[in-house]
């Protein structure tokens, strides 16, 4: 199963996709090969699977805090409205939320991305991803 069609099933907001797209796209620039990616991709694989299922589980309060995590949110948020009353502000800010987050994380994989171009040649770490200086 692909990215755009895992997320078109989970019914996912555009923002989640973008927050999501900009993950794996982290994730590519940081691979050389795609043995690396495969490596790189799995652990977040796992991440963002745990978290589907715990929003689409999850009852009372962890359900009410799920509804506002992003990528949980994108679950979470329609099992709450359709379990109950939920006040018309709260998806707006959970939207909101994962808004601001698919931002962060476009800016944090241009980041990223950008060093591991100029790189060149070999898998970068995370840590060697985020330095300060190029």
């Amino acid at each position: 199963m692909t990215f755009t069609s895992w997320s078109r099933s989970c019914s996912a907001s555009p923002d989640t996709r973008v927050a999501l797209a900009a993950v794996f796209a982290v994730l590519g620039s940081l691979a050389s090969r795609s043995e690396d990616l495969q490596s790189n991709t799995g652990p977040i694989m796992g991440v963002i699977m745990v978290a589907t299922f715990a929003g689409m589980f999850a009852t009372g309060t962890l359900l009410t805090v799920a509804s506002y995590v992003p990528v949980v949110s994108s679950v979470a948020m329609p099992v709450r409205m359709l379990g109950g009353e939920v006040p018309m502000w709260e998806p707006v800010v959970s939207l909101a939320v994962t808004a601001v987050t698919a931002y962060l994380l476009v800016r944090l994989g241009e980041r990223v991305y950008q060093r591991a171009v100029l790189q060149g040649g070999t898998a970068l770490t995370w840590r060697q991803a985020l330095r300060l200086e190029v």
